[in-house]
């Protein structure tokens, strides 16, 4: 079997690439419906009304924090349409350079998302330890939202705000994750 490839020059542009494993998104979602990790503990979401750029580098931000922490682990990248309508795509192995690559400048960035109405580009490594969204809305607004351990979403809340990002922490990542679902 074949999979997309994250093309950088081009975002996200069917290339062949290898193989893939379709149970690895399967798995998060599942993960999810069973409340486990990273979907076990809190959730970071962005307040007020973010712009094109404080979503870029609030995303910047959280990857470059998760790569400090996780940067061993395989990275995994999806269209993700939780909130759209549950569809579930395979998600395309990225590396961490790509993914940081993919924040260089507001071009880059919009490369790396949908057109489609609350379809957000998820990351999350190969253990289940966190999953970061984000999407870009244009005149809908711009989101982001990260579940990962409460020891990494403290530290990304306190980075957002020294660069005047508001965020707040969500106790229940799972309840956030049902309530938003489309499916």
């Amino acid at each position: 079997m074949t999979c997309l490839d994250f093309d950088l020059r081009n975002g996200f542009v069917p290339v062949l690439r290898g193989r893939y494993n379709p149970l690895m998104n399967v798995e998060l979602a599942s993960r999810w419906q069973r409340g486990l990790c990273p979907f076990d503990g809190s959730v970071l979401v962005t307040e007020g009304d973010l712009t094109e750029k404080t979503l870029l580098a609030t995303v910047r931000t959280a990857l470059v924090l998760l790569q400090g922490i996780h940067g061993t682990s395989s990275l995994y990248v999806n269209e993700d349409w939780h909130d759209h309508d549950g569809f579930i795509l395979p998600e395309q192995s990225v590396s961490w350079t790509e993914a940081l690559a993919g924040t260089k400048d507001v071009e880059r960035f919009r490369t790396t998302c949908s057109d489609d109405y609350l379809v957000h580009t998820l990351f999350y490594p190969s253990d289940f330890s966190f999953c970061l969204r984000y999407w870009l809305g244009g005149a809908d607004g711009y989101f982001f939202d990260l579940c990962a351990s409460a020891e990494e979403l403290e530290r990304l809340a306190v980075l957002l705000q020294s660069v005047g990002v508001a965020a707040s922490v969500q106790p229940s990542a799972k309840q956030y994750f049902d309530r938003r679902y489309a499916g």
